[in-house]
């Protein structure tokens, strides 16, 4: 997974999106550079001064998410749109595929449908998925092809470079991005989820997977 994946705000200084590729990532704003340091899970970080030090991922993270437009969404419509990115999206067929190791049957996973291509908007209220490829706006453009309302989705997380959720209606869904984080992806349908919760009354949800639990 490229580092810009998991660093796709800058920790620093808030710069969004950052620059690189790979073990990589840059900053075009304050100059400070990203790179994976030879002891898994730790980030070296060099300051634009010249200074090279390291620290745990996760303390990147949650400087990074505390950077967020979380508070200035709080007060925001329902329909307001939050983030949209041209994605590849694939959906459980209802099938069973059989999964082996060894020569010897292990047991049977869900089988996934062919990928198509599309738009994927996220509002206050709901993931929306527009077909084709390309900007999307409300003049011209691909034609809605599904729309999950967020109190529908029963449990989101990432898979490698995709996010993925279910549907009350049973089944996976997963999104596959062309040009964007899944990292942000997932943080920002999460805090809309919280928000959708609190605004029904819901309570303050406290997983995820591998089912939503509000108490």
């Amino acid at each position: 997974m490229p580092l810009v994946y998991l660093l796709y705000r800058c920790p620093k200084c808030g710069q969004d999106p950052l620059d690189g590729e790979k073990d990589n990532a840059i900053c075009s704003s304050c100059g400070t550079r990203y790179s994976r340091g030879p002891e898994g899970g730790l980030i070296q970080i060099q300051e634009s001064s010249g200074e090279v030090w390291e620290v745990p991922g996760h303390r990147l993270t949650l400087a990074m998410e505390g950077r967020s437009d979380v508070d200035a969404l709080e007060s925001a419509a329902p329909e307001t749109l939050i983030h949209t990115a041209q994605v590849e999206v694939k959906q459980t067929t209802g099938r069973e595929t059989p999964v082996r190791w060894g020569g010897k049957l292990l047991g049977f996973a869900e089988a996934m449908g062919e990928p198509t291509q599309g738009t994927l908007q996220l509002t206050g209220e709901a993931l929306i998925l527009f077909g084709g490829t390309g900007e999307w706006d409300n003049s011209h453009g691909g034609d809605r092809a599904e729309t999950w309302p967020l109190l529908d989705i029963r449990a989101v997380q990432t898979s490698s470079s995709s996010l993925q959720f279910s549907p009350s209606a049973g089944g996976l869904v997963q999104f596959k991005f062309t040009d964007d984080s899944p990292f942000r992806w997932e943080t920002l349908l999460r805090n809309a989820l919280r928000r959708a919760y609190r605004r029904e009354g819901m309570g303050e949800i406290v997983e995820f997977q591998p089912r939503i639990v509000a108490e």
